[in-house]
């Protein structure tokens, strides 16, 4: 059952442009490149974030930069909490990968992500030092699903910036 807040991906893959640096942030080794999703999607996520945790990030000056790709067998999803007024400081990002179980079938794939996201950021923000960071993709079950997260203080942005600008020489 398609979600209503969600759209279908399906049929995307020759929609959007692909983006080389995707397959750098991935969990697995891809044959085809990672399509990004699509900009309403982000666009959700992000208005889901900053309503979820407004008064949170304000406190710390902060704010959410939402990242997606999408693989023929992967979804990924990655949320990073940057500074408000300076997006080059230590962000921390939440890497959030699922195997997709049918090659374009997408549905549930990425509010279980979302949902991952929103438990890692609760965790996140009831420490007053939190440090706990994951730099390898580590397994988990959730909602009956494998999934594979990893938290970094990776500026996300940055590196597909750097990328998208390497891969034009």
């Amino acid at each position: 059952m398609r979600s209503k807040l969600w759209p279908s991906l399906e049929g995307l893959s020759n929609s959007v442009p692909c983006c080389k640096v995707a397959r750098m942030l991935s969990r697995k080794n891809h044959e085809t490149l990672g399509q990004p999703l699509p900009p309403e999607w982000i666009e959700r996520v992000q208005n889901l974030m900053d309503d979820l945790y407004r008064s949170k990030c304000e406190k710390l000056h902060r704010t959410f930069s939402i990242h997606g790709f999408h693989y023929p067998n992967e979804l990924l999803l990655i949320v990073s909490l940057i500074g408000k007024n300076d997006p080059h400081s230590l962000p921390v990002s939440c890497f959030l990968s699922i195997d997709l179980e049918q090659e374009g079938i997408w549905s549930g794939q990425l509010e279980t992500l979302l949902d991952g996201a929103g438990m890692f950021f609760d965790s996140f923000f009831a420490k007053k030092e939190w440090n706990d960071y994951t730099p390898d993709w580590t397994k988990a079950t959730f909602r009956k699903k494998t999934i594979f997260y990893m938290t970094t203080r990776e500026n996300v942005a940055l590196t597909i910036e750097a990328n998208r600008l390497l891969s034009q020489k």
